[in-house]
């Protein structure tokens, strides 16, 4: 690893290291290390850039996953209301304009290039969220931060960089997103074995978490996978216009309910965080397929 890759390393493994132990603790995980660690990743890319002799315009292809990474920890209406909005889509509409500006400009410009696919990367991330694939914010958030340290893949440690084509179409935060489930799927495999010694048969719901009391239920630890709706009946949780758990549970207390199925908030963080190293170390995956 040259200097700039060490530093993203030192940068990464710290930040990582930190959240994980955020997340054993108190499944909560400060957003200030997300912040410090993309930042220091646009901050590195860009210097980069300028080393191998970027022209300025294609440096503006930086802004736009700048911009959708910042907005992931902003709360526009919060901040300035209907106004906040407007500014929101004005300037992601406006990084969006640079960022085509560049490529179309620099059709075969690697730092462009690398810049776009980082926003597009981004994006995959929040639709992963906002489908409930990826659960946490923090996780969320994470991910991002990884694909704005290492928009190409650093020399390992063992093993080598896979070649071009496979770095652009599964990247380095891929492969860390790969070995995490790959690691987390043993969590869905417990749950299932336990779930079907005793008898809870409910699909999907038994690979995903176990059915619990109501009175007993944890939500600084559970997420609820299924809520009452307005008649009192059970419906699958779904994050796009659901009510929040605490008042989900209420509604269940108040209809009665002995029982609810809930997932346990396992700290995917770590899981993460051992993708991180073990890509550090040997690479990607699809070199050794």
């Amino acid at each position: 690893m040259n200097l700039p890759y060490i530093a993203t390393a030192s940068i990464a493994i710290s930040a990582f290291l930190v959240a994980s132990l955020q997340d054993v603790r108190d499944r909560e995980v400060s957003d200030v290390l997300w912040i410090i660690s993309g930042s220091a990743g646009v901050a590195i890319s860009i210097g980069l850039a300028v080393s191998v002799g970027a022209q300025p315009l294609q440096l503006l292809a930086a802004s736009l996953p700048a911009f959708l990474f910042i907005d992931m920890f902003v709360d526009w209406n919060s901040l300035m209301g209907r106004s906040g909005q407007i500014l929101r889509f004005s300037a992601g509409g406006l990084c969006a304009a640079f960022t085509l500006l560049s490529v179309y400009s620099f059709p075969y410009g690697q730092v462009s290039d690398l810049f776009a696919s980082e926003s597009l990367w981004i994006l995959f991330i929040l639709l992963l969220f906002y489908l409930d694939i990826i659960r946490g914010g923090a996780d969320a958030k994470a991910l991002a931060a990884i694909v704005l340290l290492f928009p190409a893949y650093p020399t390992p440690v063992i093993g080598r960089i896979p070649p071009a084509f496979e770095s652009f179409t599964f990247p380095f935060f891929l492969n860390v997103l790969l070995i995490a489930a790959v690691i987390s799927a043993f969590v869905s495999v417990y749950l299932f074995l336990r779930n079907a010694i005793r008898g809870d048969y409910s699909m999907p719901y038994m690979f995903l978490g176990k059915k619990k009391e109501v009175s007993n239920v944890k939500l600084q630890k559970e997420w609820l996978l299924e809520i009452p709706d307005e008649n009192g009946n059970p419906v699958r949780v779904r994050k796009l216009g659901s009510i929040s758990d605490s008042e989900a549970l209420r509604r269940a207390v108040a209809f009665g309910w002995k029982n609810v199925w809930v997932s346990p908030k396992v700290p995917f963080i770590v899981p993460i965080t051992v993708g991180l190293l073990v890509t550090l170390v040997i690479g990607s995956v699809i070199v050794y397929l």
